[in-house]
């Protein structure tokens, strides 16, 4: 299989295309060919050393997945060869290559969905779309009809926070984005009311009572979401 290897920290010109034995699957794994494989901040994070603790290097990087079924391991119940999947590499990483280790609990099977997600949006979404539903339901455990505040409404993740909150009940969903050209595309993700970053306090008081709604959710710059 090829790969795209990472030896030492830096910038583009450290990923490297190399051949790698192909992938057998050890028990309770999945090999997939993959066909699209997602790029973040993640990714930029460890080819800059950043995580170099948790990812020692070299490594493939690679978070996020969508393919066809390879290959299935014992243990592995639920999937067939051929299937189109999504799934997160977050143990090991290893997206950046033509095949990928998977296990089934962080795999999606793409054919069962109730939508037409191609693989490339699969394969862009399904760690941000994840961590937005954790967020939303098991972090803050949000509580139907609750008022959600969430700043950088037009990025990477945030984009799925509030639909997410919609999805799941929420009554109204306020976003802030921090120049007046992100509008529009926060427009077309769900929310209720965007607000310009720098004046975010003084209209979601008018809007709601308070500066301080139910559930604020705050992921700009990539450091957390609380």
């Amino acid at each position: 299989m090829k790969s795209i290897v990472i030896e030492r920290a830096g910038g583009a010109e450290v990923l490297r295309v190399k051949e790698k034995p192909d992938l057998v699957p050890r028990y309770g794994e999945m090999i997939v060919d993959v066909a699209y494989a997602g790029v973040g901040l993640v990714d930029i994070l460890v080819r800059k050393g950043e995580f170099s603790e948790l990812f020692p290097f070299p490594l493939i990087p690679g978070l996020e997945v969508s393919g066809y079924v390879r290959s299935i391991g014992e243990g592995v119940q639920g999937f067939w060869i051929g299937q189109p999947v999504a799934s997160m590499k977050l143990l090991e990483l290893g997206g950046y290559a033509t095949q990928a280790r998977v296990t089934p609990q962080l795999t999606v099977p793409l054919d069962e969905l109730e939508s037409d997600l191609n693989m490339a949006e699969a394969a862009a979404s399904i760690v941000n779309l994840t961590t937005a539903y954790m967020a939303v339901k098991h972090v803050n455990r949000m509580k139907e009809g609750d008022t959600v505040l969430v700043h950088a409404a037009a990025g990477g993740l945030c984009s799925f926070l509030g639909q997410i909150a919609k999805r799941f009940g929420a009554g109204t969903v306020l976003g802030t984005v921090g120049s007046l050209d992100k509008i529009k595309l926060a427009a077309s993700l769900g929310y209720d009311e965007l607000l310009l970053r720098s004046d975010f306090v003084d209209v979601t008081k008018q809007i709601v009572g308070s500066c301080h709604p139910p559930l604020v959710l705050w992921a700009v710059e990539g450091r957390r979401v609380v």
